[in-house]
């Protein structure tokens, strides 16, 4: 049976990761801010060359994301660092004093939630941070603010990494199992899916090869595990262009026989990713699409109910697009995004109501849906207003630190995670 601490060291726990988090960002803001203020973005190349950085690595001390993984991540700014930088930009002593306080004090901060963390595992305390992360990583995938997701993407992913290196996976094999399902789908937005590919593999191992049956910490049995982490194969599969292997996997029995609680996302990652088969028609798109909700009656799904309505319409319109009769497929498009803003305001203009449509969900949804969006606008011929679309998707996704939106957007590709 799981050690389970009390609940009160576990909230403590919670309570303190958060407030150090919070404290290390809000130096972090403060050493960005104070360097911008001295530094415009043409200067960098010169003073980074004057303090014998590269200009790449400056940048990253600028950025204004929070600790993290990556080659956009935040790059801790010591005390001598710190000190050239005042001097190569005429900092006042006052300046100079603040830059170099923050600079310390978010770098100490930073290791003080290091420290917190690895204390808590060796508490055993897994009913506060595996919660935790499950609340953090839930938050970024519903975060509509850009900002404010690509903050939750980056903490998240931190969290996870830190609990992964350090959790006694032999004593929790569905929790790390759970711990690997959220670095994998973190990977397919940070455009890692390679390393998806590896924590998904993982996640299966553990949920069928450990012999347990169920955890209650997490409240889910080895099987939802093992539909979740195939699902999560899958998609990184599919971002990595190999969408004949990702399909088989989501036809395996055990979605279409067994009834996984996962089955609803494999039809549904089923209907999205027929886009990319070489022929598609629009009956067998009808056919997966009334497969999914079929499944869904039965099985429910795993997001709330408009995530639900909005990924399973963009779904829809990308498959339809993919289709080979022209004018067929644009007919049937057109019916699917009406439908989608039968409940927006009738009067304004189309891309005011899309706009509105997708302005509760979460920023990676949004911007997948303004890509199929833009899709759309393209086979209607309208190239202007499908680049101003893409225009607005990219720069979502820059914000988000959407990574492999990023990546599809410059290649020219709607496929989305």
């Amino acid at each position: 049976m799981m050690r389970r601490a009390p609940p009160r060291t576990s909230h403590f726990c919670k309570m303190r990761l958060d407030e150090i988090a919070t404290e290390a960002a809000a130096h972090r803001a403060a050493v960005a801010v104070l360097l911008h203020r001295h530094l415009p973005y043409g200067r960098l190349e010169h003073v980074a060359r004057e303090v014998g950085i590269s200009r790449e690595y400056l940048a990253r001390i600028l950025s204004d994301k929070p600790y993290g993984y990556g080659s956009g991540r935040l790059e801790p700014l010591r005390s001598a660092l710190a000190a050239q930088l005042a001097a190569a930009l005429g900092l006042d002593a006052n300046e100079r004093d603040q830059l170099l306080e923050h600079a310390e004090l978010s770098h100490t901060s930073q290791t003080k939630a290091h420290n917190a963390m690895h204390e808590a595992l060796a508490h055993h305390e897994l009913d506060g941070l595996v919660p935790a992360l499950l609340t953090l990583h839930a938050s970024a995938n519903h975060a509509s603010n850009p900002a404010v997701a690509a903050h939750l993407y980056t903490s998240a992913y931190t969290m996870a990494k830190q609990l992964m290196a350090s959790l006694p996976r032999r004593d929790y094999p569905l929790e790390c199992a759970q711990v690997c399902l959220v670095l994998n789908d973190l990977e397919a937005v940070l455009n890692r899916n390679v390393e998806g590919i590896y924590h998904a593999r993982l996640a299966t191992d553990w949920a069928i090869g450990s012999g347990t049956k169920e955890s209650t910490l997490l409240g889910k049995d080895a099987d939802e595990l093992w539909g979740n982490a195939l699902v999560a194969e899958a998609v990184s599969l599919h971002n990595l262009g190999l969408d004949g292997k990702a399909r088989v996997i989501l036809s395996r029995s055990v979605f279409t026989e067994r009834g996984n609680p996962w089955a609803g996302e494999a039809a549904l990652n089923l209907l999205k990713y027929i886009a990319f088969a070489q022929k598609t028609s629009l009956r067998h798109v009808d056919k997966l699409a009334d497969h999914y909700q079929e499944t869904l009656v039965k099985l429910g799904s795993k997001t709330d109910p408009a995530t639900t309505r909005l990924a399973f319409a963009e779904a829809k319109l990308r498959a339809y697009l993919a289709c080979a009769s022209a004018k067929a497929k644009l007919k049937k498009a057109e019916a699917e995004l009406e439908q989608c803003l039968a409940d927006t305001i009738p009067n304004a203009s189309e891309e005011s109501r899309v706009l509105q449509y997708i302005s509760q969900t979460g920023a990676l949804r949004a911007v997948i849906f303004l890509n199929t969006y833009g899709q759309l606008l393209q086979a209607r011929g309208d190239t202007k207003h499908a680049e101003k679309i893409q225009a607005e998707a990219e720069s979502r996704a820059q914000r988000a630190g959407l990574a492999h939106q990023l990546a599809r957007i410059s290649a020219g590709s709607i496929r989305g995670c």
